[in-house]
């Protein structure tokens, strides 16, 4: 609530968390537009834990994954991209998976089923 400036809070995810198990692409991205945002990611330990942080220079993407024949969307997944890696360890997994250094471009990844967001209730989304 500090961190975002408000008690007034929502949590995004993404919509649903049950896999399909067919071929699916990828549909239409909508960009969030909120200023500010607390991710949560689960931390496997042997009890129920969640390390929340702030990471500045973030957007947020709104992802309907669809069947490939009819582009029909089945589900719509959150990803977020960090948009500034300069201050990253070079030793970063995502530099090593996006054949990339700090600072030398975006990375971006879903928001899996046990992770989720925070805005506050003020942010214009769209």
């Amino acid at each position: 609530k500090t961190t975002l400036g408000t008690k007034k809070l929502v949590a995004l995810t993404s919509k649903s968390t049950k896999g399909s198990g067919e071929m699916l692409t990828i549909g239409n991205i909508k960009q969030l537009n909120a200023k500010r945002v607390v991710s949560c990611h689960e931390v496997y330990l042997p009890f129920a834990t969640y390390f929340c942080h702030t990471v500045s220079s973030t957007q947020l993407y709104a992802v309907d994954i669809v069947k490939p024949e009819t582009k029909v969307p089945v589900n719509t997944l959150l990803a977020i991209c960090h948009m500034d890696t300069s201050t990253w360890p070079t030793n970063h997994p995502a530099f090593e998976i996006l054949k990339a250094t700090p600072g030398k471009g975006e990375a971006c990844h879903w928001i899996t089923k046990t992770g989720l967001l925070w805005v506050g209730t003020g942010e214009r989304l769209v």
